[in-house]
Parts: C-alpha cells; structure tokens; sequence
C-alpha cells in the first residue's frame, strides 16, 4: 500500500471517496434532470389543453366569465393542508382587484369537499369576494387532468378555456412579474 509523505492515510482510500462522492453527485444530478424533464413535459402538455367543467357543476363557464378575458382557476383538494389552501385565497384576495381592473381577470375556487354548507360558511368567514364551486366527485380533476401536485393546481384560461398558465401568479414576486409580462403582450393582441 502506498502512503503519501505527508499523511499516515492510503493515497488509494482517498482516491476512493473523490471517486464514491464524485458518482454520487452525478446520480443524484441526472436523477434531477430526469424528474425535471418528466415534469416539464407533462406541463407543456398540460398547458394551452382545453378545460371542461363536469355537466355535475351548476354553474357554467360563460357564466363566470361574461365580463372577463381570463379566469384564475385554483382547484382546492380538501385533502391537502387546508390552513396552506386558506393562504392562498388570502393571497388572492390581496391581488382580487388588481387581477380583476388590470388584467381583467376572474377569480374561480373550485373546491373537492362533499360538504357544501361547512366550506360556503368557511368562504364567508373568512370572508371570500369570488366565486367558488364544489368538486364534490372530483370529476373537474379526473376529466382535466390536473396534477396531484398543489403547486399545479392553480391555472389561467382564456375565453376560450385553454390553460395559458399554470400555477399561482401571485406565489411570489418573480411570477407576479411574470404574469404582468404576459398578460400585458396578450392584451396588447386584443
């Protein structure tokens, strides 16, 4: 075995672990790229797809969005957290007026809960100014596939229900910005 003259350590043992972290970092980085590729993908197959409401929901498209280009859409699963979902309409409320005047947007909570009466009162308590349906069967997210994932459950659609845009534009300052980039080109179209 050989030693080096300023150390007691194998030179070999050395050359070992440069060697395991080195494969290390390379599996777990291409393991990244691979579950970002995956992911991308099925975003982009995602977006400028056509969004259909379940003939269960009272309430049509056209009716929602009468006076409006867009629609926010935030489909929330009462599954997942429900104080994070309460965060999120607290955001919304927030930026309600500036979505609505500047980009002329509309607002639309889609609920997964079977319990009608306890989420109008929940809405109402914390005092909710958009409309909201209830997904009670989960057929909005099986017939649209919308991911699993929270972070995609939120989309923009335009008049003609196809999805420009996927996620909260609201979630922080770089996608708020974002979001004003593009609505300002599609209004500049109109």
């Amino acid at each position: 075995m050989k030693y080096s003259s300023t150390s007691s350590k194998p030179i070999g043992s050395v050359k070992y672990v440069i060697l395991f972290l080195f494969c290390s970092i390379t599996i777990i980085s291409c393991t990244r790229k691979y579950r970002n590729t995956v992911v991308e993908k099925e975003l982009k197959s995602f977006l400028g797809s056509t969004i259909i409401f379940p003939e269960n929901i009272s309430i049509t498209f056209e009716e929602i969005t009468s006076s409006r280009d867009f629609v926010l859409i935030s489909y929330i699963d009462s599954t997942d957290c429900t104080p994070c979902a309460l965060k999120h309409i607290e955001v919304y409320k927030f930026y309600k007026d500036q979505l609505k005047n500047q980009f002329n947007t509309e607002i639309l909570l889609l609920i997964q809960n079977n319990d009608e009466e306890g989420v109008k009162k929940m809405l109402s308590d914390i005092g909710v100014p958009f409309p909201f349906l209830l997904d009670i069967e989960k057929k909005f997210k099986s017939i649209n596939n919308i991911p699993d994932n929270p972070t995609y459950q939120t989309l923009i659609v335009d008049e003609q229900r196809k999805i420009i845009w996927i996620g909260s534009p609201v979630e922080n300052k770089k996608t708020w910005e974002l979001y004003q980039k593009m609505m300002a080109k599609l209004s500049s179209k109109k």
